[in-house]
């Protein structure tokens, strides 16, 4: 007997098994930490805190924002448990969870650079691989870390002077025009380094700004160093 061209009323109809099998678990983690980070307030955070650990008063100052609004974010972002704290007496001094989340960061750079031309930045640049040969090879290149002194203090790129932002108009005739420069910062879309690097532009010194912060050069492996007080 040929077969109905339609089920009949009492024929089972079963909906398809989805096609997904990540666990709906798994996948709501990734939700969170995802929200956690679609924010410009809370990529600043991450920013500020690659160079190290900070009260949420630090965060504040440097971030722009309220002493209140900067710890609204934190909360969020130790609830997604991008952050953790420690307490020292009444202080409480916040840092990333994972050294991954600045690797993280790093790709959401890339990405944007290659997605959105508004991410992306004009201007000289160099890559950690190539600075770290031009350094082996012992060629002619000063690195000048332009953070805070607190953070180059903590941990830097082993050879690079401290330069932070604010010194720069009695200082940036010590390098010499005889010598490239390299500028970075805690990232490589970071402010301090744009600035550093504009001003050294008009002063007629060869500049180049690393495609990274501080941060990248360290999870790559490559030499760092810190001052003896912080060993």
């Amino acid at each position: 007997m040929p077969a109905p061209d339609h089920p009949s009323q009492s024929t089972k109809v079963t909906r398809d098994a989805p096609e997904v099998e990540i666990d709906p678990v798994v996948l709501r983690s990734y939700e969170r930490i995802g929200k956690s980070l679609a924010s410009v307030r809370r990529l600043q955070i991450i920013t500020v805190l690659s160079g190290g650990e900070r009260t949420v008063e630090d965060i504040a100052r440097r971030t722009g924002m309220s002493v209140a609004n900067a710890s609204q974010h934190l909360r969020g972002m130790l609830a997604s448990r991008l952050l953790v704290v420690r307490r020292e007496g009444p202080y409480a001094f916040y840092r990333l969870a994972s050294d991954r989340i600045n690797d993280l960061y790093s790709m959401l750079q890339e990405l944007a650079a290659e997605l959105d031309p508004e991410a992306r930045s004009d201007g000289n640049w160099i890559s950690i691989e190539r600075l770290a040969q031009r350094m082996k090879g012992r060629e002619n290149v000063v690195v000048l870390d332009v953070r805070p002194e607190k953070e180059y203090r903590v941990g830097r790129i082993k050879s690079a002077r401290s330069v932070p932002l604010d010194t720069f108009d009695r200082r940036k005739t010590d390098f010499g025009s005889d010598h490239d420069v390299v500028v970075y910062g805690r990232a490589a879309d970071c402010v301090l380094a744009r600035a550093a690097t504009e001003e050294l532009v008009r002063s007629g010194l060869s500049v180049a700004r690393l495609r990274g912060g501080f941060a990248d050069w360290k999870a790559s492996g490559l030499p760092v160093t810190r001052s003896a007080r912080n060993k």
